[in-house]
């Protein structure tokens, strides 16, 4: 059945009867009418704070003394009702009065005389569309203001070290000069994003948009008209103009993430647009101008890729002309304390939350996945917390990874973390079951968190894991699923459960 649409309300304030019971007999058909015929009335009405969407406003309502009282009006009908428009109506035809009315709040003004059904009903129409633009702006700005504290939570650049302080004090003044390309240089995992949106956070760009792109995740087939957009058939099924990331980050700020694997022709581009800050889509014939800060990110070393002819010399000059390098957490230990109470959450009491022995294996893990590896971890120790029904994480709520760097000699333990998930299907694998069953859990997490994060985009969390593809992702999964599958019981991994249902269509799930 489709939804009724709700009537508008109007309140007419008015003195003259005659005037009241025209409006009425002309309007009722269309919208629910309201009438005050003085100012008693109109406070009374105020008082019960009606659900009115329009008020019409005699500019006279005594017309024995001929005072505009309509004016003094406006501001307690706002207190009331902000967002709702008023249309001053009168006999008095003089611009003066009309520039009064606007002035003094009101959205509109009609004169009595020159009074047209369909030309008055335009006027209300167009103040009730003035009143839902109000409430969409509203609504809008509360949606952006609620996705940009997520963000801010989500991305926040943790660290007190004397490297981040350092990073962030140089990331602030580099913001002040929104024109400057910025390389972001650091191990998989670091926070190169994190650390972009706080250069965007903190400069001018900060309300214009953010684009972060993993030029790696898009086909490279694909990636010229992805970065810089294409014209309508510019090549076979294109229908449409497609606007590529350069035109939707205009005005702001676009991360190249993964820059070294990019090809030459990209690269020439990516060159152009630094140098003349002018981009041409695929199939164009127009350069198109465009105002966006290029920050750019890497885990290789590009200095490398350019002795290997790669990578270009001039690009990777343009490039590094500021240069940040995120250091491993390994070499910032001290921040790990910060890191871990941001992601165990305010509802848990930090000191009451890891015993000590739990921490320091925490504090002296190696970390290869870096925050990222820290934050997956996180995730596993609270859902252990549950499953053992413990108040405290101790050293057996931690993964198996951490248990076993210091539960191990040294060469088992290398050959320990070479291990990744895609190891369980071995057969007569060596672990013992418990073990296999928290790794198997363990990276399970990983997976979950990684959908999280990645909007339930496969390839993109696979990417972020790094699988060789999603099917590799899909095959692990499976794997898990097909030996323990009593660890997907109740409401278990729901990203991982609705990315792959396929997975768990049999007679018990």
């Amino acid at each position: 059945m489709s939804e009724i649409k709700r009537r508008c309300k109007l309140l007419i304030v008015d003195d003259d009867e005659e005037d009241r019971d025209h409006l009425k007999t002309a309007f009722s058909r269309d919208y629910d009418m309201f009438f005050a015929k003085d100012v008693e009335n109109l406070q009374r009405i105020l008082e019960k704070d009606y659900a009115i969407d329009l008020v019409l406003l005699d500019l006279v309502l005594d017309k024995s003394s001929k005072e505009k009282t309509g004016l003094q009006l406006i501001p307690q009908i706002q207190q009331v009702w902000p967002n709702v428009p008023i249309i001053i109506v009168t006999n008095d035809s003089d611009a003066r009065t009309a520039r009064a009315a606007l002035k003094a709040g009101a959205n509109d003004f009609l004169i009595k005389d020159d009074y047209k059904r369909e030309d008055w009903k335009e006027v209300f129409e167009k103040a009730l569309g003035w009143r839902k633009t109000v409430q969409e702006h509203k609504q809008f700005k509360a949606k952006v203001e609620q996705i940009a504290e997520k963000e801010e939570q989500e991305y926040v650049f943790i660290g007190q070290s004397p490297r981040i302080i350092s990073i962030k004090q140089t990331l602030k003044v580099v913001s002040e000069e929104p024109n400057v390309t910025v390389l972001i240089l650091g191990e998989t995992g670091t926070g190169k994003e994190v650390a972009a949106r706080f250069l965007h956070r903190q400069g001018i760009r900060r309300d214009k948009p953010f684009i972060a792109v993993n030029l790696s995740a898009i086909q490279e087939t694909l990636l010229e008209s992805t970065l810089f957009g294409s014209v309508k058939g510019a090549y076979t099924g294109s229908t449409r103009d497609v606007e590529g990331y350069f035109r939707q980050a205009n005005g702001g700020m676009l991360m190249l993430d993964e820059i070294g694997d990019i090809n030459h022709d990209i690269q020439i581009k990516l060159l152009r647009f630094l140098e003349n800050r002018v981009i041409r889509p695929v199939g164009g014939d127009k350069d198109v101008k465009l105002d966006v800060q290029i920050v750019a990110a890497t885990h290789q070393h590009l200095a490398n890729s350019v002795q290997k002819g790669i990578f270009r010399a001039d690009l990777f000059q343009r490039l590094k002309a500021l240069t940040v390098v995120l250091p491993p957490l390994r070499e910032r230990r001290e921040d790990i304390p910060a890191i871990l109470q941001h992601y165990l959450g305010p509802t848990l009491l930090y000191e009451r939350t890891i015993d000590q022995s739990a921490l320091q294996l925490l504090l002296h893990y190696d970390w290869v996945g870096n925050v990222r590896e820290l934050r997956y971890t996180v995730n596993y120790m609270l859902l252990q917390l549950k499953i053992q029904q413990k108040q405290v994480i101790d050293v057996a709520c931690l993964p198996f990874e951490i248990q076993e760097q210091f539960a191990m000699p040294k060469m088992a333990r290398h050959q320990a973390e070479s291990r990744d998930i895609s190891s369980i299907d071995v057969p007569n694998n060596s672990l013992p079951h418990s073990r296999e069953e928290e790794l198997t859990l363990y990276n399970l997490h990983k997976v979950e968190e990684a959908l999280r994060i990645k909007n339930k985009v496969k390839k993109d969390a696979a990417d972020d894991l790094g699988y060789k593809s999603a099917d590799s992702m899909l095959y692990a999964i499976r794997t898990c699923y097909q030996k323990f599958p009593h660890l997907f019981d109740g409401s278990a991994f729901p990203y991982i459960r609705a990315s792959y249902r396929q997975i768990f269509k049999s007679p018990n799930h």
